[in-house]
Formats: C-alpha cells, structure tokens, sequence
C-alpha cells in the first residue's frame, strides 16, 4: 500500500508526524477516508475521532473541531 506524509496538529502542538497508509476523519460532510493520492480537498471537521493507520497499527485521536487539508502530489 502507498503511504503519504500526515501531520495532525493542535493549536499549540504538533501530536502526529509520520508516513501512513490512511486517515480517517470525521468531516462537516461525512465520514471519509484519506489514502495516498487522495484528490484535494478542504473540510471542516467534526467532534469525534482522527483514526491513524501505520503498518496494520492503528492510532486515535480525539478533535473537537478544526479542518483537514489534502494536498495530492503525484
């Protein structure tokens, strides 16, 4: 699987920097996944969880708002 470059950060803290296989979101339009070459696209999000995929490992956090950002680069 393809894996893309992810940052998550807080207002006053970078929590996550790392190659991953997917995102999952909670956006202003619906739940969505994001994987590498994923089209372009700016959302708000939604309370609830920013789930991580690594290796087969999954990760959570938890957002109480803010906006997700891809950039596809190919």
């Amino acid at each position: 699987m393809a894996t893309f470059h992810f940052d998550l950060v807080a207002p006053d803290e970078l929590l996550f920097s790392g190659e991953v296989d997917q995102v999952d979101v909670r956006g202003s339009e619906g739940d969505f996944g994001v994987l590498a070459g994923h089209m372009p696209i700016v959302t708000m999000l939604r309370s609830g969880p920013t789930t991580v995929h690594v290796d087969g490992r999954i990760q959570q956090f938890m957002a109480t708002g803010g906006f997700c950002h891809t950039i596809c680069m190919v």
